[in-house]
């Protein structure tokens, strides 16, 4: 079984970055998973960004869900913005670890937006975010990945800033 794997990593002084890696994965997605408001609202501001675009829905993703809220978490209490943890770990190596595997599938991609803005103004909310993704290409290409139909969302804050995570992925057999 062959399987492609490509990563692109841009981070910006802008305070948004994307990653991508691509190889495809079903899901533990669905309406188990429970989302934050504010997740809740980044979810929808992307279908609505991928429907314009005639591209499917991504649904919220157990794993990605725990992989992205972790990250989100990790960078506002460690006051930093990147990919990589502030402990080396990469963003595939995150949702392998969260349970979002290769292993076993035939097809396997993710890829990651992430974005940071100061609380008690617009550019802390969902639709200033994933409008900001929108604006660069390399973070367009993740949020209309037409490969992807599982996401994780994760949104924490800490002192002034807000952080944002967009893990998105598909497996396939």
């Amino acid at each position: 079984m062959k399987r492609i794997v490509s990563i692109i990593l841009i981070a910006g002084a802008t305070a948004t970055a994307v990653a991508s890696v691509g190889i495809f994965a079903p899901s533990r997605a669905g309406a188990s998973v429970s989302l934050a408001k504010i997740e809740r609202q980044v979810l929808d501001c992307v279908n609505q960004k991928r429907a314009r675009h005639g591209l499917a829905r991504v649904r919220p993703h157990a794993d990605l869900m725990s992989a992205a809220r972790a990250h989100s978490r990790d960078m506002a209490h460690r006051s930093f913005f990147a990919h990589t943890s502030a402990a080396g770990q990469t963003y595939v190596q995150r949702v392998i670890d969260f349970g979002y595997e290769h292993a076993g599938w035939a097809r396997w991609t993710v890829g990651e937006n992430i974005y940071s803005g100061r609380t008690g103004t617009l550019m802390a909310t969902a639709q200033v975010a994933v409008m900001r993704w929108m604006s660069s290409p390399i973070h367009r290409r993740v949020v209309l990945g037409s490969a992807y139909r599982d996401a994780g969302i994760g949104v924490h804050r800490s002192g002034c800033k807000r952080y944002f995570t967009l893990d998105l992925g598909r497996r396939a057999r």
